[in-house]
């Protein structure tokens, strides 16, 4: 009985830790989410790959040295908090990107099949914009949001106002709606 005891012990105390490491990574990689109890889950391709062709969820694609991706988690974690969305999937993009893998190429693929607002390279490729938050109903993306807000010169903003966030958040929170029925 006490080896049962011990070994269940052993098998918590390892699910624990590596959610522990998850949760590292993430506060690691994004300092200003500052929240121990955070919505992100790093995701694997396949478990992306999963909600965008069959599941209920919401992921986003970024990488920690964008600015952008640095100012919006913090955001996307408060609004789903706010309307007690429990997971968000976080897919760091930047090496299948740059590398233009195959599996980048299909993740482009299955988004480009429902989307058709993403931004082009040089080659006139679609390609991922990060930070891009997709929500998704039964393998459907419902909607997206490309990065934050662009100025009056087509730039995206880096540096957004308190009001800019807080239309940011109230936008991440009606797409939430959209997946979770919550009116």
């Amino acid at each position: 009985m006490k080896k049962i005891i011990i070994s269940l012990f052993l098998i918590v105390l390892l699910l624990t830790g590596c959610n522990n490491k998850e949760n590292d990574k993430i506060l690691q990689d994004y300092p200003n989410i500052n929240d121990e109890h955070h919505v992100y889950k790093v995701a694997t391709y396949h478990e992306v790959i999963d909600l965008l062709t069959n599941k209920t969820g919401v992921v986003i694609f970024g990488f920690s040295t964008c600015p952008y991706c640095q100012a919006v988690m913090p955001l996307l974690n408060q609004s789903a908090k706010e309307v007690n969305y429990r997971r968000i999937l976080y897919f760091d993009i930047y090496e299948m990107r740059k590398d233009k893998t195959d599996e980048y190429i299909n993740l482009v693929e299955i988004i480009t099949k429902q989307v058709d607002d993403l931004a082009y390279d040089e080659e006139g490729t679609p390609r991922i914009v990060v930070p891009d938050v997709y929500f998704v109903k039964d393998g459907t993306i419902v909607a997206h949001h490309i990065a934050t807000f662009k100025d009056e010169n087509g730039n995206w903003i880096r540096n957004l106002s308190n009001d800019q966030q807080e239309e940011l958040k109230t936008i991440y929170k009606s797409y939430f709606q959209l997946i979770t029925n919550e009116k």
